[in-house]
């Protein structure tokens, strides 16, 4: 179950979340289904080619991502942000005050501050790296 996209800086790669691991709600969790980040080559900015698995998220299913200028993967987890090298090595977490995110955005004059939105709130954390436009 395709649930957000998200291109390369310079647009040579698609990724996509699949949260299929939930049906139903957060209840439904099933570990047997799907709950990670699948990457394509585009080709010709037309098609696309060489589907593999990029990053399993766990704990949890992804459902925003985001991608830097560095090429660095972001995708919400169960309870914070997830972050990837380009070659889908989890190399840190951003962690709310709250353990829920729904979603997250670049943003700020600078496309560095991450806005981060959970069920009863939004916070924003600035950070090092600068948000691909």
């Amino acid at each position: 179950m395709p649930n957000g996209l998200a291109f390369s800086p310079d647009e040579s790669l698609l990724y996509i979340n699949d949260s299929g691991a939930i049906q139903e709600g957060a209840s439904d969790f099933d570990i047997r289904r799907p709950h990670h980040i699948t990457v394509f080559d585009v080709i010709n900015n037309r098609s696309l080619a060489n589907e593999r698995l990029f990053a399993l998220i766990t704990p949890g299913i992804p459902d925003g991502i985001k991608v830097d200028t560095e090429g660095r993967v972001y995708s919400s987890s169960q309870g914070n942000l997830q972050v990837f090298d380009t070659d889908g090595r989890l190399i840190g977490e951003i962690v709310p005050p709250t353990p829920s995110v729904t979603n997250f955005v670049f943003g700020g004059p600078d496309n560095n501050i991450l806005y981060i939105v959970d069920d009863t709130a939004v916070y924003s954390a600035e950070i090092a790296a600068v948000g691909a436009v």
